[in-house]
């Protein structure tokens, strides 16, 4: 378990560990396990997110957005309940993603990130107004540590 970052794995051992204090602790290790897995990282950060969805800890979901662990194809899979819980909270969390990185044994782009961003960008402008999204890009754009993400650069691009 502490290694496949199996969902269902995770689930079984949990309910059974009687002690609500052990249960916190051993939770707490295999998510910071999860969240710092280097090898098998596409695993490792489903996992993480399907943790905090089956807590219903959506605002944490939306905070972690801004790291690159989790991918566009995550996003995009639990877009629309991060959305309802806290739009504002989940553009600032996309506009200030990390750009996410090309690894030297994977140096090919990612095809379906590219979709799950087509989708992420048309679901934004469903949410938000247009002047809204260039405005907060804009802003965005000013701060001192400012790096475009995929996602930041594709709107761009569509809205003009």
């Amino acid at each position: 378990m502490p290694f496949t970052f199996e969902f269902e794995d995770y689930e079984f051992i949990r309910d059974r560990i009687s002690n609500e204090e052990e249960k916190k602790k051993w939770r707490t290790q295999i998510l910071s396990r999860a969240k710092t897995a280097y090898q098998n990282r596409g695993q490792s950060a489903r996992f993480y997110i399907q943790v905090l969805h089956s807590e219903g800890r959506v605002k944490k979901m939306i905070e972690e957005v801004t790291d690159s662990l989790f991918s566009y194809e995550q996003i995009a899979e639990y877009f629309d309940i991060m959305v309802a819980t806290d739009k504002r909270s989940l553009l600032a969390s996309l506009i200030t993603k990390r750009a996410e990185q090309i690894s030297f044994y994977n140096p090919q782009e990612n095809p379906q990130s590219n979709e799950a961003i087509a989708l992420i960008a048309e679901k934004l402008v469903q949410n938000f107004d247009i002047d809204y999204l260039k405005l907060a890009i804009t802003e965005s754009e000013t701060r001192r540590w400012y790096q475009p993400n995929k996602l930041i650069q594709f709107i761009k691009q569509k809205l003009g």
